[in-house]
């Protein structure tokens, strides 16, 4: 009967290392499960950031492009609006000359 409790407790002592090899093991795994996560999330993370910064930069870019082509459009549009005959020419001459000479008051 010794022997049966023997071998009983020497199984129990057994299938508690292995329980807790195994809990080792699992512990492990779900470590390196939650690294890989992190890294996986890190890297999601900075892919976004560089497209994010680069359809900024994008779209910056064609702001720029589109204020330079309005400006451009205003400016053909005030040069064709201020087309002066030559005799609206000449009194705006001789103005800003008397002007400028001070032979008005």
């Amino acid at each position: 009967m010794r022997n049966v409790i023997q071998d009983v407790l020497a199984a129990e002592a057994e299938a508690k290392g292995l329980l807790q090899e195994a809990q080792r093991e699992a512990e492990a795994l779900v470590q390196a499960g939650r690294e890989a996560a992190a890294r996986r999330v890190a890297q999601s993370r900075a892919e976004a950031r560089a497209e994010a910064e680069r359809i900024v930069t994008a779209a910056a870019a064609r702001a720029a492009d589109q204020e330079r082509e309005h400006l451009a459009e205003t400016g053909r549009a005030l040069e064709s609006g201020i087309r002066l005959d030559a005799e609206a020419h000449s009194r705006a001459v001789a103005g800003v000359a008397a002007a400028v000479l001070g032979l008005r008051a």
